[in-house]
């Protein structure tokens, strides 16, 4: 195991650029305030000269001109599960990966490129759990500069999930939790919003769930996390009325069975789950507004090893009903519900089993006519 995890370290290092390392006759900086600059997702502006990434997928995307370009971040202290990481695509190519240090410093991203316009983006590969990163600009070659930003995609699509959303364990062999093998960009969430031409907002936290949660969390994702600006910080509120999805996707429930199947906590009844996703998604019908289509999703987990023994999950069963209870009884038709297919023996899906669980997801929203 050891042995395999050395020779994946030196593969991430072949790709990870030099830390704090000024580049040579490189003086064309970029404020984090620049109009040009386009970001994604919920970030902390309330210092615009350090905006925050928090959320998994969180990006910041930008066109300039010139051979050399590098980042400048103050990564806040490391989560449990290690350093935060982030990918910078140049030209839709790589990613670089970048191991975001505690502290500031400057990140070279690349400085061999053909003396032209090219597109940047960075995207926060870690979740909120792995702590925050503050963007403290973009350098760039001696009297280069950033050029008009690319249209944002045409649709929109919120995530509501746990792990699995956030892309833990995605690049290990071994499910393991360290925060190196996560990677956003890889899951299904960010490779079906690519599918469906859609920006994103990934509010995802590892161990949360609809109704219960691991201990490492206080409280579940409706009455604790949905709202938080901040994964850190319970008093930091973000404002729904700047960012309005098409689309919502709540993959909550796999942490609720899970507890149950490992025994580590009383199962709710199927009445009580059920009105768990009701009152989320009359929550969320509140900030938001009655033209948002609402996904209640789960990947089947009843193959992966640790519950073979157990019953089959009866939580696809709680998500159909509260779509069925949402269009028959409150009259609500723009609410659904949708298994995702899942065969892996991990309870964290790999880079094949997101592919998957995209494909299946890309269609049924496919399947849904947005101008009815």
């Amino acid at each position: 195991m050891l042995i395999k995890r050395f020779y994946y370290l030196l593969i991430l290092l072949f790709f990870i650029t030099g830390v704090a390392c000024p580049p040579p006759e490189s003086t064309g900086y970029i404020e984090p305030d620049d109009p040009r600059l386009l970001y994604t997702g919920r970030i902390n502006y309330n210092d615009p000269g350090a905006p925050v990434l928090c959320w998994s997928g969180s990006s910041i995307t930008a066109i300039f001109e010139g051979t050399f370009i590098s980042i400048i971040l103050n990564a806040y202290e490391s989560g449990p599960h290690g350093n935060n990481f982030i990918n910078a695509f140049i030209d839709n190519t790589g990613p670089v990966v970048i191991e975001c240090l505690p502290g500031e410093y400057e990140y070279t991203i690349t400085q061999n490129l053909k003396d032209r316009s090219h597109k940047i983006e960075i995207v926060k590969r870690t979740e909120g759990l792995d702590g925050n990163i503050a963007f403290l600009g973009f350098r760039l070659d001696q009297g280069k500069s950033l050029l008009e930003p690319p249209e944002r995609p045409v649709h929109r699509i919120e995530y509501y999930g746990d792990s699995i959303t956030s892309g833990a364990a995605i690049e290990s062999s071994e499910n393991s939790a360290d925060s190196i093998y996560k990677n956003h960009s890889r899951t299904y969430a960010a490779i079906t919003a690519r599918n469906i031409n859609a920006e994103y907002h990934s509010i995802s936290v590892g161990g949360i769930g609809l109704l219960s949660s691991w201990e490492w969390l206080d409280g579940n994702m409706p009455e604790g996390y949905y709202y938080r600006l901040d994964f850190g910080d319970p008093e930091s509120y973000w404002d729904f009325s700047i960012w309005t999805p098409d689309y919502i996707v709540i993959a909550l429930g796999h942490n609720d069975f899970l507890r149950t199947g490992l025994e580590l906590a009383t199962a709710p009844s199927p009445d009580e789950a059920i009105q768990g996703y009701i009152d989320f998604i009359q929550t969320l019908r509140n900030v938001y507004n009655e033209d948002v289509r609402i996904i209640l999703a789960l990947v089947n987990l009843d193959t992966i090893d640790i519950l073979k023994e157990q019953p089959p999950s009866p939580w696809p069963g709680y998500i159909e009903a509260a779509a069925n209870k949402m269009n028959t009884y409150f009259g609500d038709n723009r609410v659904y519900s949708i298994l995702l297919p899942y065969d892996g023996a991990a309870v964290h899906p790999g880079v094949q089993g997101h592919e998957i669980i995209a494909e299946a997801l890309t269609d049924f929203i496919r399947g849904l006519d947005i101008s009815k």
